[in-house]
């Protein structure tokens, strides 16, 4: 069983073509995708209504992400409680482990306004590929 198909069921969904070609993009790729970008990758045979409601539907289950990103558009990647990089010259969200035990992120998991139940961390920046070109 592949592991998009085990966390398919993990989560109690059933494990179908789409969903399956989605999430495999999803949990193969290097950096954060946009929609735009899955798209591409997936080709014409993924229609653009059923990757949203994809999307949406994992990212509900908690087996992926949404980021925003500074182009207003969504980024969807796999993982839980880490940051992303963006490239401001070539646009490319790379994906950040951070410290479980961050104090920053801690404290901001306790906030008194209320329950706080995610946190987005993006640093903004040229990525080692664009400063050697």
């Amino acid at each position: 069983m592949t592991r998009s198909k085990a966390l398919l069921q993990h989560a109690g969904l059933e494990a179908n073509v789409n969903r399956t070609l989605v999430l495999d993009a999803v949990l193969e790729a290097q950096t954060a995708l946009t929609p735009a970008q899955l798209l591409d990758t997936l080709g014409p045979a993924m229609n653009k209504v059923t990757l949203y409601r994809i999307l949406e539907l994992l990212v509900e289950h908690r087996i992926i992400e949404r980021h925003s990103g500074p182009d207003r558009a969504f980024h969807y990647c796999a993982g839980q409680g880490h940051g992303h990089f963006h490239c401001t010259r070539c646009g490319r969200m790379h994906c950040l482990t951070l410290p479980e035990s961050t104090e920053a992120l801690t404290s901001l998991t306790s906030s008194p306004l209320g329950r706080v139940d995610t946190v987005e961390v993006r640093l903004d920046g040229v990525c080692q590929n664009c400063l050697k070109a």
